[in-house]
């Protein structure tokens, strides 16, 4: 007889394995809709992953390479090179001309081999640029030249040299530059890019905006009037905006003693018709320009020669930028100082602001009390910080004590500065430097201060202003002249 109690048991564990086996398929049930639901989400993440990837694709810019190979043969091919380089990089690198067309499809890389010194022109250092100094002239495998400097492969190349002329293409706000080419063989793409003649430097000469000063019909400035030039290269070479500023001083009546620190002037012959003397000084950094003031004046003294004016001026002074006949006027209307410079700058402690050493202008009266002066403190100088100190700070104020009249065309406290900060040079700060550099009477900007913050293509700044920078670079950049491996841009050599 069974017992009731044992099928009741029974029928209990028969139930529970009913109810384990039961649970156990609902947990497989949910574990497959899970799996399931996860194998959706990981196909929809992965469509929509495939789809950008097609749509990245799309708009993806292809990659373009120019290689700009420059080289010159004598001075006229050299200033030709230059024109033709300036106005490629003015055409093709400023991203104000070709920042917004709605066609920008085609990333532009640029390689620069230099094959001929460029003995200071700059070249700004953008992240799709590259320079090569190649003077030696070694063969170069440009099909891999891309991948080696940039890791990069390009679509095409575009090979140009500085004896061609272009891009010619007007700037449209809907139309990139590059997609106009129908072809990446420069030989086939005249009129964009054609054979440097006289029609291409015009036609350069006017879309840039270059007036040379020189050209301009003045009349000398009134007196028997000397200019003491100082220039520093180490590259041996004289500047083409240097030549112009000296055109200038000639025109103006000057007779210019030329002081450089150069070791021997590569083109030394082509400063013979421009200056009375030519003097190879030694650089001993910032109190170089004092003692080619001194020895200067020493000269003339000595050689008891007559004169009413000096000028003494650097070539880190740009001038004139608003003019050779506005210069001329200036320098008249100032004569009823008896010392002054184009600017001077803050002295908190100073009833005169001190002077820029790089520009004074002076009656002959003056000249015995300046030899005087450096006569006592050039030897006391024995570093940077004293020759600051002891002459450009104290000079001014020197001759100031002695009753000369003392001036400067840009007057500091013309400027409503607020709150100005002793040792800066204010004057020159990019937000002072558009209360002075349009005013009629000036004429000069200290240009390492300055030009990489000015705006390229500026409708105010003047033409002669861009002619005497036309082989310089305006813009965009911030330059550090002290430590020119931060400065955004290649400058070639030393400058």
């Amino acid at each position: 007889m069974v017992n009731p109690n044992q099928n009741k048991i029974k029928n209990m564990q028969e139930q529970k394995q009913k109810m384990k086996e039961k649970l156990k398929q609902r947990k497989k049930e949910i574990a497959r809709r899970i799996e399931k639901e996860k194998n959706k989400k990981m196909e929809k993440i992965n469509l929509e992953q495939e789809k950008k990837k097609t749509e990245k694709k799309k708009t993806e810019k292809k990659k373009f390479g120019i290689i700009y190979n420059f080289y010159y043969e004598g001075n006229e091919d050299f200033e030709n090179s230059l024109t033709n380089l300036t106005f490629f990089i003015n055409r093709t690198l400023d991203n104000t001309f070709w920042k917004k067309p709605k066609d920008v499809n085609k990333k532009l890389f640029f390689i620069f081999i230099i094959n001929t010194p460029l003995n200071g022109f700059v070249i700004p250092k953008f992240n799709n640029v590259v320079v090569i100094e190649n003077y030696d002239n070694d063969p170069i495998n440009t099909e891999t030249l891309f991948m080696e400097r940039f890791r990069i492969e390009v679509e095409n190349i575009l090979t140009i040299d500085s004896s061609f002329s272009g891009p010619f293409i007007d700037p449209n706000p809907n139309t990139f530059w590059f997609n106009k080419l129908s072809s990446y063989v420069v030989e086939e793409l005249d009129p964009i890019f054609s054979k440097t003649n006289s029609t291409t430097l015009n036609d350069i000469s006017t879309l840039l905006k270059w007036e040379n000063p020189a050209d301009e019909d003045v009349l000398p400035v009134p007196g028997t009037n000397y200019a003491l030039f100082c220039h520093y290269d180490e590259n041996n070479f004289v500047q083409d905006y240097v030549f112009t500023e000296l055109y200038c001083l000639k025109k103006l009546g000057y007779n210019i003693l030329f002081n450089s620190t150069s070791t021997k002037l590569t083109n030394e012959d082509q400063l013979f018709d421009l200056v009375e003397k030519i003097n190879y000084i030694e650089n001993i950094s910032v109190g170089t320009e004092f003692n080619i003031l001194y020895n200067n004046l020493s000269y003339l003294e000595n050689e008891q020669i007559q004169y009413d004016n000096i000028l003494f001026v650097n070539d880190s002074v740009l001038f004139p930028t608003n003019g050779l006949a506005n210069m001329r006027e200036t320098i008249i209307n100032m004569q009823v100082h008896d010392i002054w410079g184009h600017w001077d700058e803050y002295m908190p402690t100073s009833k005169l602001q001190f002077i820029y050493s790089c520009f004074y202008h002076f009656k002959y009266s003056v000249s015995r009390d300046i030899i005087q002066y450096l006569e006592e403190w050039l030897p006391r100088c024995t570093n940077r910080t004293e020759y600051i100190n002891y002459i450009e700070w104290r000079m001014p104020n020197y001759l100031f004590n002695k009753k000369y009249n003392v001036g400067s065309v840009v007057v500091f406290n013309s400027l409503n500065i607020n709150n100005p900060k002793f040792n800066k040079i204010i004057t020159h700060s990019p937000s002072v430097i558009g209360r002075w550099i349009f005013r009629p009477e000036t004429f000069a900007i200290k240009f390492k201060y300055i030009l990489f913050f000015l705006n390229k293509n500026s409708q105010y700044l003047t033409p002669q202003f861009w002619y005497l920078t036309r082989f310089l670079y305006v813009g965009e950049n911030k330059v550090n002249y002290y430590h020119k491996e931060k400065s955004g841009l290649y400058i070639s050599r030393i400058y």
